[in-house]
This record gives structure tokens, sequence and C-alpha cells, in this order.
């Protein structure tokens, strides 16, 4: 109650924006428990900014379309990528430690698969392996089946993904190798330029190693 009335006084001071956060649902079908982290730690961070927040969980596709028109005013969970600089900031610091990311599959591919809206494998597809195809899915566990297979020739996945879709099912995988650490942030809008600094500054006094960083939290929650 205490908020609806806080966020309606700003409004008739014009000092309350409404604002809609996005992380996509392969991020939240990993790790369910960030929606708490979100509705606990990050909504009453942007709340004190004077924004009043809602999470919108969508499919990793439609959200790249979002974000690339401005439509997502804060994006979590992201990689910083050049396309991203049109029409949002990055917060300076990461919001989670280094993600190991790995490559499953053949030796010299000529196919391999990618989540439909995935920045980060598109990422390392161009970093190291600019010159294969690239097979489209909605979903890492429907790109892991394409490899077994024979659809693809491999794949590249974050730690999380795969454990969570390979070998938490008992299908411990020799062929994994490390090529790469990514690191996320979070990304504001551009229009929300006149709440840049107060949004910042509230993330600023979360604990880098219990709050801001949303698996430590997770684990200790």
């Amino acid at each position: 109650m205490k908020f609806y009335l806080s966020c309606f006084l700003l409004f008739l001071f014009h000092d309350c924006f409404a604002c809609t956060i996005g992380i996509s649902d392969e991020v939240v079908s990993v790790k369910p428990k960030i929606k708490n982290y979100i509705s606990k730690v990050i909504i009453p961070a942007y709340t004190r900014a004077g924004l009043d927040c809602k999470l919108s969980i969508l499919p990793s596709k439609r959200l790249l379309t979002y974000e690339d028109s401005g439509k997502i005013d804060v994006i979590l969970l992201r990689i910083h990528t050049p396309n991203l600089d049109i029409n949002y900031r990055v917060f300076p610091s990461p919001v989670t430690f280094a993600k190991k990311a790995f490559y499953i599959g053949k030796e010299n591919p000529s196919q391999l698969g990618v989540v439909r809206g995935s920045a980060y494998q598109e990422y390392l597809v161009k970093k190291h392996a600019p010159n294969t195809h690239k097979t489209y899915s909605n979903h890492t566990k429907s790109i892991y089946k394409m490899y077994q297979t024979g659809r693809i020739d491999g794949f590249f996945v974050l730690e999380p993904y795969l454990i969570a879709y390979i070998e938490n099912e008992g299908r411990k995988n020799n062929e994994k190798i490390k090529v790469d650490e990514l690191l996320y942030y979070h990304f504001v809008s551009k229009r929300l330029s006149s709440y840049h600094q107060k949004i910042f500054n509230e993330l600023q006094k979360l604990d880098p190693d219990k709050e801001l960083n949303f698996e430590a939290y997770i684990d200790l929650n």
C-alpha cells in the first residue's frame, strides 16, 4: 500500500515513470529463482530511483527484437554487443561473474546450431567459427537434440545450460571444450536518461558479492 501511495504521489509531481524489465525465458528456465531475485532486489532498487518497474519474461527472439527497437526499458543478464549502444546505456559493473562458455561438437564444423535471439551464441559463432553455416531453433535443449541426431556438427553453450540440459540428465560429454568467458550486465534505455544516475547510484549501493551478483544472492537465499 505504501509503495502505491508513494508512486502515486511521485506521479503527481511527474517523478514516477513506468518501465519494463526484460529477461529471456530460457534464463528463467534454468534459474527459476531469478524471478525472486528481481522482485526482491532489482525492482526495489529501481523503485528507489523513481521508476515503477514490472518484469517481462520473453522468448529470446522476441526479446532481441524488442531490444533492437528499444521497446524494453531495462535488460538484465545480457552480454555487451555494439548494437545495444544505439538505444541503451550499460551499467559499468557486471551483474554476475564470468560465465564459462563451451563448444560441444566436431572439429572444423560446417553447420552449427544457434538459439533464435541468443546474443551470446551469435557472438561466439562470429568470434570462434565465422565461416560456418547456422541452423536455428528456439531452445538450447532442442539444439542439443539436433546435435545428437546429426543435424548439426556442434554448438556453443554456457555452463548453466550445459548442466541443466545435458549433464543433469546423466549425459556427461567429453567433447566439451571451454572457449570463452562472458560477462553479463544491466542495460538501461536511453529514454530513461534522466534516471540513469539515480539508477546507477542505487545499484552501486548493492553488495557486489551478495546482491548485485544474482547467482550469489540465489545461493544465499
